[in-house]
């Protein structure tokens, strides 16, 4: 069974540039992940009520569950992604973070992984599938 990721990182009101690294990753780690990617439900420019905000929440909440692990991006803070990487964490679940802030949240810290950069959180996730692939056996 081939492990999967998670990328958790700002959507609403991002630019299609600063959602590249959702691609970037995805390229890197298809190969060995399968890549579970929120943008596929591009909600940009959507007006949120009640139901449609509690039907979104709810699929990320299960994209989350049925990832290995989850790699974030905190560029650019998000009410969404801090949600994520708290409710990755209370499941279990690695998560991994980058960010070029050198002093992030402590929520963060407390919480995940700081790898800096998309291309450390890309070389670790391709070491820990080794792992993650091992155990599954």
């Amino acid at each position: 069974m081939r492990p999967k990721v998670y990328l958790a990182g700002a959507i609403y009101g991002t630019t299609n540039a600063e959602q590249e690294w959702r691609k970037v990753a995805t390229d890197a780690l298809s190969e060995i992940y399968d890549v579970i990617n929120p943008l596929d439900r591009d909600y940009r420019g959507v007006k949120f009520d009640v139901v449609n905000s509690t039907k979104l929440v709810k699929e990320d909440m299960l994209c989350v569950d049925n990832a290995s692990v989850v790699l974030a991006n905190c560029e650019k803070p998000g009410w969404g992604t801090g949600m994520e990487i708290f409710y990755a964490h209370m499941k279990g679940k690695p998560v991994l973070f980058f960010t070029s802030n050198d002093n992030p949240s402590p929520w963060l810290l407390a919480r995940a992984r700081n790898v800096e950069t998309l291309e450390n959180g890309i070389k670790e996730l391709k070491d820990f599938a080794k792992t993650i692939i091992r155990c599954s056996k």
